[in-house]
C-alpha cells in the first residue's frame, strides 16, 4: 500500500547529503520536485518517486517551499540568487538552506530575497552521509518562528530539529561552534593517545 502524499516541496541539490535527506521525505509520503545540474542525480532520484523541475527557477515555479543543499556558499548563491535561480521562480516563498554557508553569506542571501518578499530559513545540518540516511541528522534551524514551526514535520524526517532563533545566520553560526567543538574534541583526543 503506498503512502498517500503530503504536500509539494522543491528540493535542489540531490549529492550526498541531499540524496538521501530527498529520499526520506519521499518515504514519508512528500510530492518532491527536483532539480539539479547532474542528470544521473535527478534519475536516480526520480526513480524513487520524485518528480524531475527542471531548473532551480523551474521547481520555484511550481513549490512555494524550496530546500537547498548544495556543497560551497558560491555555488547556494548562485542557485538561489542567479540567472534561473530560485528567486526567478514564480511561485516561491521560502527557501530553506541546508547547506553550511557560513552566517555572512546567509545573511547576504536573506536581505537580497527580503527584497522580493521570500523568507530564507536557514537550516544547516550536521552528522554526515550516514546520519543522513537515517535521519538522525541536528538540523540547526534560524528563521521566523512561525515558517519554521510550520516546517518542522519536514525537518523531524530528516534530523532532530533545533530552533535556535529568528535572527538570519543564526543557523549557520551554530553549526560552525558544532563543527569548532568536534574538532577541538579530536584535537585533545588524538593528544591524549600520544601521551598513553
Amino acid at each position: 500500500m503506498s503512502t498517500p502524499r503530503k504536500a509539494t516541496i522543491g528540493f535542489v541539490g540531490i549529492g550526498k547529503m541531499g540524496l538521501p535527506m530527498a529520499s526520506r521525505l519521499i518515504a514519508e509520503g512528500y510530492d518532491l520536485v527536483v532539480s539539479d545540474v547532474r542528470r544521473d542525480a535527478v534519475a536516480e532520484i526520480v526513480k524513487r518517486g520524485a518528480r524531475d523541475g527542471g531548473t532551480p527557477a523551474d521547481v520555484a515555479s511550481v513549490c512555494e517551499t524550496v530546500l537547498v543543499s548544495l556543497p560551497t556558499p558560491d555555488i547556494v548563491r548562485q542557485v538561489v540568487l542567479g540567472p534561473g535561480g530560485i528567486a526567478a521562480g514564480t511561485k516561491r516563498r521560502v527557501v530553506v538552506d541546508l547547506s553550511t554557508t557560513g552566517p555572512t553569506i546567509a545573511k547576504s542571501i536573506h536581505d537580497e530575497l527580503e527584497k522580493t518578499g521570500v523568507i530564507q530559513i536557514d537550516a544547516p545540518v550536521s552528522g554526515g552521509i550516514r546520519g543522513a540516511e537515517r535521519g538522525t541528522l541536528a538540523v540547526m534551524v534560524s528563521g521566523p518562528k512561525d515558517e519554521c514551526e510550520r516546517l518542522e514535520p519536514v525537518f523531524k524526517i530528516i534530523g532532530k530539529y533545533f530552533y535556535i532563533g529568528p535572527k538570519p545566520g543564526t543557523g549557520q553560526m551554530m553549526k560552525l561552534a558544532n563543527n569548532l567543538l568536534s574538532a577541538t574534541n579530536l584535537a585533545a583526543a588524538m593528544e591524549v593517545v600520544v601521551l598513553g
